[in-house]
């Protein structure tokens, strides 16, 4: 992730890096997390989010890589014993909205958390993975019954639509007014 001069990503050895955009210089790098990062941070407001096969979610200061929280990810906190690192908050990217994070996991289980203090304020179930919408205020769930829903900052359900997503935790994307969606199958749905 491109942020102001830094390039920010995670690691399969469970590391955040930053490095200087310009020179390629290693600025910052978090040892925090206890297992792979592989799916892409989300930056916003000075700080780094990251979800971890370690079954955590966190969120790391841009200006200097020190962890300011990390919270259990939804379904590792309602898994049973042992397996709670399957169920991480890992699968899919998060993203920040609204002053919070948004981040589907394994479980298939939406966390809604504060982006400041990491406390969960709200999940939602069957959900694979959640998308920005293109002016920032709105968010495309991607439901395991087959169907795309759009949802305010607040939660609330503005529409759903059918559009073969099943349990790919791949996001869905917006531009020009038209929002598109791949299915495990190999097709692309493309809704107004």
């Amino acid at each position: 992730v491109a942020a102001g001069d830094r390039i920010i990503f995670g690691t399969n050895g469970g590391r955040l890096v930053a490095l200087d955009a310009r020179t390629g210089e290693r600025v910052w790098e978090n040892r925090d997390p206890g297992y792979t990062i592989e799916r892409r941070p989300f930056v916003r407001h000075n700080h780094v989010y990251a979800g971890s096969w370690d079954g955590y979610l966190y969120a790391v200061r841009l200006s200097d890589g020190r962890t300011a929280w990390k919270t259990q990810g939804i379904g590792s906190k309602a898994s049973a014993p042992g397996v709670a690192r399957y169920y991480a908050p890992a699968d899919a990217p998060p993203v920040v909205a609204g002053g919070n994070v948004w981040i589907a996991d394994r479980m298939y289980r939406l966390g809604i958390l504060d982006a400041a203090y990491g406390r969960v304020l709200m999940e939602m179930k069957d959900t694979a993975s959640v998308a920005p919408s293109e002016d920032g205020k709105s968010l495309y769930l991607r439901g395991t019954d087959g169907l795309l829903r759009k949802v305010g900052l607040d939660g609330r359900e503005v529409w759903k639509a059918p559009a073969r997503t099943g349990f790919l935790p791949s996001s869905a994307a917006e531009a020009g007014g038209v929002v598109y969606s791949n299915s495990a199958t190999g097709r692309l749905v493309a809704l107004d």
